[in-house]
């Protein structure tokens, strides 16, 4: 048995769970370590995850692994630009990699509650996600917005114009915490991210718009495309290319040191969504 330690965001940590039926197949019982347990939780190939925040690495369970493995793709090659981080990852745990590998949630258990979402959203939904960068673990309603990576973001001005756009036709679900960004014609959603894969999968969703972001990857769980705008992130490395893949500079080669990424037109970000994606879900 092997426990893997996952650390990063809740994007990188959806990514991971593409190795598993690799890892469960060469190494037999895989245990995860993580800050985000819901991402792996009923997942047939993980024997058990344990939460980072609240359970030492040192704990007897873990300590019983016949190895504790950490390989962390932001200090690898992946740096160079040239992999995707599922691609790292397998460089580095040494599995075979594939195009095809995708993430994959078993979020089953959270129907009911996803339900009771649902239950109130009468129209066409797509969701949203405008901002980013925070986690959901430990959060305070009462804090302010933090950020270290604000390039990712949509500016506001430009996101509130996607909404308002789509509201003519579809409820809007902004994906979001309490003190991010919030638009008058969308409704918050906030939810743990395996309702967010439920939600996602149901026939009312029309699909997604969204930032490099959790969105995104909880997306790809569902088989669900959408449009991505990119700042200075690149697709090539953390995105999908079942997607479109929007920057300034309508190039899939871009500096992502750029500012002007993130500014793509909001026509122009509506426009790509429903001629590419919301009829073909």
């Amino acid at each position: 048995m092997k426990t893997y330690v996952v650390e990063g965001g809740i994007g990188k940590n959806i990514m991971f769970t593409a190795l598993l039926p690799s890892l469960k197949k060469r190494d037999g019982d895989v245990q995860i370590y993580t800050p985000y347990i819901s991402v792996f939780a009923n997942n047939p190939y993980v024997r058990m995850a344990y939460d980072s925040n609240t359970i030492p690495l040192n704990d007897s369970r873990i300590l019983a692994s016949d190895e504790i493995v950490f390989r962390e793709p932001y200090k690898s090659n992946f740096q160079k630009g040239q992999q995707h981080l599922i691609e790292s990852y397998c460089d580095l745990l040494e599995i075979d990699y594939e195009k095809t590998m995708k993430p994959k949630l078993y979020s089953d258990y959270l129907q009911k509650e996803a339900d009771e979402i649902l239950d109130k959203v009468k129209k066409p939904f797509v969701i949203v996600q405008m901002n980013g960068g925070q986690t959901s673990v430990g959060f305070d309603s009462n804090q302010a917005y933090q950020n270290l990576n604000p390039g990712r973001n949509y500016p506001p001005y430009f996101a509130n114009i996607v909404v308002d756009m789509l509201s003519r036709d579809f409820t809007v679900l902004n994906w979001s915490l309490p003190n991010e960004q919030q638009y008058s014609n969308a409704t918050p959603l906030h939810a743990d991210i395996g309702i967010l894969h439920r939600i996602l999968l149901s026939e009312k969703c029309k699909g997604f718009i969204s930032i490099d972001s959790s969105l995104q990857h909880t997306a790809a769980a569902a088989n669900r495309s959408g449009v991505v705008i990119w700042g200075n992130t690149h697709w090539k490395q953390y995105g999908y290319d079942h997607n479109s893949n929007l920057s300034f500079h309508e190039s899939v080669e871009y500096d992502h040191n750029d500012p002007r990424n993130i500014m793509v037109e909001p026509s122009l970000v509506v426009k790509t969504f429903l001629e590419n994606h919301c009829d073909k879900q």
